[in-house]
């Protein structure tokens, strides 16, 4: 799978994939699971986020679901999670009973009645993802809202990248394609974002005896509640010449400049080394 294959992401291919309908929400959901079979198994939790044919989100949900009393778990996911205790236990927070999430959700999907727009469910993969929100509706709520209609991202992104059902993953996709991940929904599956600018992303990393300088917005911008909602592990940036180590909510924000000659590398580590966690996702058999 080359590079060269990304020049298909034209405004023409957008269009034809994309014939989106003011009559319609698009809703685009991701769970987690302890196994590959609904009912067999349980669904952990359930993110969704809901846009308008203009991309713009007009909703957001998200849960976590307490096992079904009937289900087992599945030994390989089990070995997965086993390796993750940290999305294991942010996947066990505040679990709420089955049936209560998914009427929320049922509410959540069907929007205000005919001015949201009928519903459609948005998966990666649909064959996973929607086989478990259908499942999981039709047992505790009164119906599908979605009534099977339904989009699949990676049937989606073949068409457009070429090279199979296979080859349509997100480390062959354009980074222009990978934006706003749902920031709760990737906790849970304890994926770890690190995000590296040139800009300062927040006015704390102006140092004491730079503040009140009216030039500091040339420097450092004030991006505090992006972070706060997105939550990335880790913002590295430069353009400052002395070391920041900042933390806005659980961000934390670092700079380890050298500087210019003269400025004798004021607090310059040269050993200086972050390791974060990044583990894969769970198994989805799909």
């Amino acid at each position: 799978m080359g590079k060269k294959r990304w020049h298909r992401e034209t405004q023409e291919d957008r269009e034809a994939l994309w014939p989106l309908s003011a009559k319609e929400r698009y809703i685009s959901v991701d769970i987690e699971t302890d196994g590959p079979v609904p009912g067999l198994h349980s669904m952990l939790s359930l993110g969704a986020a809901a846009y308008n044919a203009w991309g713009q989100r007009v909703g957001r949900f998200s849960a976590n679901l307490e096992t079904l009393p009937d289900a087992d778990t599945d030994d390989r996911t089990m070995a997965w999670w086993a390796g993750q205790p940290e999305a294991w236990n942010r996947a066990r927070e505040r679990a709420r009973d089955p049936k209560t999430v998914m009427e929320q959700f049922h509410v959540f999907a069907l929007g205000e009645g005919r001015r949201a727009g009928r519903p459609v469910m948005v998966a990666y993969p649909a064959a996973f993802d929607a086989m478990w929100v259908t499942w999981y509706l039709h047992r505790f709520t009164s119906g599908d809202p979605f009534r099977r209609r339904c989009i699949d991202l990676k049937t989606l992104a073949m068409q457009l990248l070429g090279g199979g059902y296979a080859a349509a993953a997100k480390r062959n996709m354009p980074p222009s394609w990978l934006i706003e991940r749902e920031p709760a929904q990737a906790r849970r599956a304890g994926e770890t974002a690190v995000v590296v600018t040139h800009h300062a992303p927040s006015p704390r990393c102006v140092r004491p005896w730079f503040h009140g300088d009216p030039f500091n917005p040339a420097f450092a911008s004030n991006l505090d509640a992006l972070i706060e909602r997105y939550e990335p592990a880790l913002w590295i940036h430069g353009h400052m010449h002395d070391p920041v180590d900042e933390r806005v909510g659980k961000t934390r924000i670092l700079a380890n400049p050298a500087g210019y000659r003269h400025e004798n590398k004021r607090g310059f580590n040269p050993q200086l080394c972050v390791e974060l966690d990044a583990p894969r996702r769970a198994p989805t058999n799909g």
